[in-house]
């Protein structure tokens, strides 16, 4: 007697003269292996992104402060200039991390086809199961559960010191003692941290 698998169809020469299911099996291989480039693009596209957003800021930052120490320049034209690139790069960087959040629900939800699809061949032959290598549950995976993907951390602390170096400046130039100036940039940070993981949730 063939064996019954789960799914009602059986091994043998019943499992081989199915056109149907057949055609579902290469259906769904064909749409597992363009799932899973366009996660690889996803996740190579995020990497790269990071690095442009990083050098970004880096040269920004360059720029500004050769402006700001010019001695050609007055106050009010550097204060300008300071915080005009302050403000650009900061909402660009908010932009950013709103793109890397859509990555993430992406990425996830192309893990979890990918896992149905893997749970259907364990299932199809439960023998097989035990040599499947990546996850065949249909669940969100650990970095969405725990809000850990390493690029929205990354960012988001980027996003943090950008905020806190800016209140930090920025009341240190309207008078405000030092150690005010550090606590405030400080607190502001762990808001902003806060924050930004109650957006990517």
């Amino acid at each position: 007697m063939p064996e019954t698998l789960k799914n009602g169809d059986s091994t043998g020469e019943s499992a081989a003269a199915n056109p149907a299911r057949d055609a579902a099996q290469g259906f769904l291989l064909q749409q597992y292996q363009t799932i899973e480039a366009d996660t690889q693009r996803l996740r190579q596209e995020g990497a790269t992104r990071l690095n442009i957003l990083v050098a970004l800021i880096a040269g920004v930052a360059a720029a500004t402060v050769t402006v700001v120490t010019s001695a050609s320049l007055t106050a009010v034209t550097k204060a300008a200039v300071g915080y005009g690139a302050f403000a650009s790069v900061l909402i660009f960087t908010l932009l950013c991390y709103r793109y890397f959040i859509e990555r993430e629900i992406t990425t996830d939800s192309n893990f979890r086809a990918l896992s149905r699809i893997r749970r259907y061949y364990a299932d199809l032959y439960p023998p097989a199961a035990k040599y499947i290598s990546w996850g065949t549950h249909d669940g969100p995976t650990h970095q969405v559960l725990h809000n850990q993907s390493f690029v929205l951390v990354a960012v988001r602390h980027l996003i943090a010191i950008q905020v806190a170096a800016g209140l930090g400046v920025a009341l240190t130039a309207i008078g405000v003692a030092h150690l005010v100036s550090i606590l405030a940039a400080v607190v502001s940070y762990g808001v902003a941290i806060l924050a930004l993981r109650w957006w990517s949730r």
